[in-house]
C-alpha cells in the first residue's frame, strides 16, 4: 500500500505544482514558452498527505491542494507542462496554429498538453498515461465522460499496459475501468475489471478493495459514491 501511495505521489509530482511538506501559499509568475505575459500561479514550499483517504479517481488529498496544477498561458491557452528548448519553441509556434490544436483549446488543458507532447515524443508511455490521468485527478469535470479525452486516454492506457509491470498493469486497468464507468458501456468496464482481477497482487490488497468500489459504480456513474472526487478510505 505504501508503495502504491508513493507511486501515485511521484506520478503527480511530474505534473506542475507538486511539492514536499507543509502548505503555505506562494503567489508568483511563470514564463510562457510562447512569450507574452507571464502567468500567475500559486505554489508552495512544502506539502504533505495524511492517512489513506483517496478520491474515487485515486487522487490523494493533501495540504497543498490549492497549488496551480498545469498553469495555462494567456497566449493560445497553452498549458505549461514542461520546459522547452529554443528549437522546440519554434515548433510550438507552428503547432498552436494547427486546426487540431485550436480545436483542443475548448478541451481540458491536460488533453492539450498530451496532444502537444505527442508531437515531440519525449515522454515515455508511462509519462503519457499519467499526464492524462492527472487530468482525471485535477480536471475531472472536463475529462470524465468527455469523448475526445477518453479516446486519447484509452490509447495512452493501451500503450502503457503493453510495457508496464503486472502490478502497474492492474492499476491502469482499474483506472481505465473507472473512466469507462463515466463514459458509458458498462460491459466494457466490467471486462476491464475482469482483466484486472486476473492479475494477482497479494501484496497489494488495495487494488482489490478499489476494484470492488469501481464495480459497485458500473451502470451508476451519477451516484454520489461514484463521483470522481468522492472520498474513500482504503486500508
Amino acid at each position: 500500500m505504501r508503495r502504491i501511495f508513493t507511486v501515485l505521489t511521484l506520478c503527480l509530482s511530474a505534473i506542475w505544482g507538486t511539492v514536499t511538506w507543509a502548505g503555505t501559499p506562494i503567489n508568483t509568475k511563470v514564463s510562457c514558452p510562447l512569450g507574452g505575459k507571464r502567468t500567475k500561479v500559486t505554489k508552495t514550499a512544502s506539502c504533505s498527505s495524511f492517512g489513506t483517504d483517496m478520491t474515487m479517481s485515486l487522487r490523494r488529498p493533501s495540504s497543498c491542494d490549492f497549488v496551480t496544477r498545469l498553469p495555462v498561458c494567456d497566449r493560445e491557452s497553452f498549458p505549461i507542462y514542461r520546459e522547452f528548448s529554443k528549437d522546440e519553441v519554434k515548433r510550438l509556434k507552428d503547432i498552436v496554429k494547427t486546426g487540431w490544436y485550436q480545436a483542443a483549446t475548448s478541451q481540458s488543458r491536460y488533453l492539450r498538453a498530451y496532444l502537444v507532447e505527442r508531437e515531440f515524443g519525449t515522454y515515455s508511455e508511462e509519462d503519457m498515461f499519467w499526464l492524462l490521468q492527472s487530468g482525471h485527478f485535477y480536471d475531472a469535470k472536463n475529462t470524465f465522460g468527455n469523448e475526445e479525452f477518453y479516446s486519447e486516454f484509452r490509447t495512452a492506457a493501451n500503450a502503457y499496459v503493453k510495457v508496464a509491470k503486472p502490478e502497474d498493469q492492474k492499476l491502469v486497468l482499474l483506472l481505465a475501468a473507472f473512466a469507462r464507468v463515466h463514459f458509458g458501456d458498462p460491459s466494457k468496464a466490467l471486462k476491464m475489471l475482469g482483466s484486472a482481477a486476473r492479475i494477482p497482487t497479494p501484496d497489494t490488497p488495495f487494488f482489490d478493495q478499489y476494484a470492488k468500489l469501481v464495480r459497485a459504480c458500473v451502470g451508476k456513474p451519477d451516484v454520489d459514491k461514484c463521483d470522481p472526487n468522492y472520498l474513500v478510505t482504503i486500508d
